[in-house]
């Protein structure tokens, strides 16, 4: 018991202790991490944009267009790391409601000294919440991804 505290006041300490607690707990990001075709994979980072440019891409003569959302829509660009080759044959993201997304465009680059570098490219409609990445049958949790 503290000295000078009546019930009420320590009844509100616990509460905004508990408040506090959770609120930390629920804030801390974890690596979303998973295996793909015997690769760990982790998801690095999930960005909204409105046009994608992908290497080698541009406006000049013979050289392919920049990827752009239609109105509307958001391209997401998800940035993975791997430890060694990830194969997979289907990437699709899934919003809050079980609706699935494919995507429009994957690259990878390889490094001998560093982690693979994987971008994936999808299209979805303006203010929807994604929830899971799907790498064939893994998932990852992109509610744990910070933005």
């Amino acid at each position: 018991m503290l000295p000078g505290i009546d019930d009420m006041q320590r009844i509100a300490l616990i509460v905004a202790a508990t408040v506090t607690l959770a609120g930390s707990i629920s804030c801390a990001h974890k690596p979303v991490k998973g295996m793909v075709g015997g690769a760990g994979v982790s998801v690095i980072s999930l960005k909204k944009l409105a046009e994608f440019k992908f290497p080698g891409s541009g406006i000049g003569y013979g050289q392919p267009r920049p990827f752009r959302a239609e109105n509307g829509k958001d391209l997401i660009v998800i940035e993975l790391k791997s430890d060694k080759e990830a194969k997979f044959e289907k990437a699709q993201v899934k919003d809050d409601k079980g609706q699935a997304y494919e995507s429009l465009f994957s690259q990878t680059f390889e490094f001998q000294d560093r982690p693979r570098e994987i971008t994936i490219l999808f299209e979805t409609p303006q203010q929807i919440a994604l929830k899971t990445l799907m790498l064939d049958e893994t998932a990852f949790d992109l509610s744990q991804v910070k933005n």
